[in-house]
């Protein structure tokens, strides 16, 4: 994955038309999970994803209404994403806590002004969230703005 097919995938994944099944049509058909509309909370599907780039994938959504709330894309190997390109859209990201010192460190991005609020936190195993940084794990979550709220 590269900076232009995430952002792909950011500008579909904020737009409430997109779906569970969207995202397991993109990413790879499910291996586990159980799907919407079973009572629950909410639900979780595992993926098995079509690029070789991508070793594992999870999809969350609301049990209440089946609404897809977020993908986590674990990277086989670091992919380089221009996190400046991110920055010129969605601004300066914040760095989030980690529990051990040597994770990679995560970085989040807010995309507001879209029909949905986002997040998309991108983890890196250098402290410097500038320029091409090689990225290990893409988490994108979203919600409406009442939800943000």
């Amino acid at each position: 994955m590269n900076t232009q097919a995430l952002l792909l995938l950011i500008e579909l994944f904020l737009q409430p038309a997109y779906s569970v099944e969207d995202a397991v049509a993109r990413i790879g058909p499910i291996i586990h999970g159980v799907v919407p509309g079973q009572v629950q909370r909410v639900g979780e599907i595992n993926l098995r994803p079509h690029d070789a780039r991508i070793c594992a994938a999870r999809l969350k959504y609301r049990a209440s209404d089946g609404a897809l709330s977020s993908i986590l894309l674990d990277l086989s190997e670091p992919q380089r994403i221009d996190f400046d390109q991110l920055r010129a859209l969605y601004g300066a990201p914040t760095e989030e806590p980690r529990l051990h010192p040597r994770q990679p460190i995560p970085y989040c991005f807010t995309a507001m002004g879209h029909p949905l609020w986002g997040s998309v936190v991108l983890s890196i195993s250098t402290p410097n969230p500038e320029g091409v940084r090689e990225v290990n794990r893409i988490f994108l979550l979203r919600m409406s703005h009442e939800e943000a709220l």
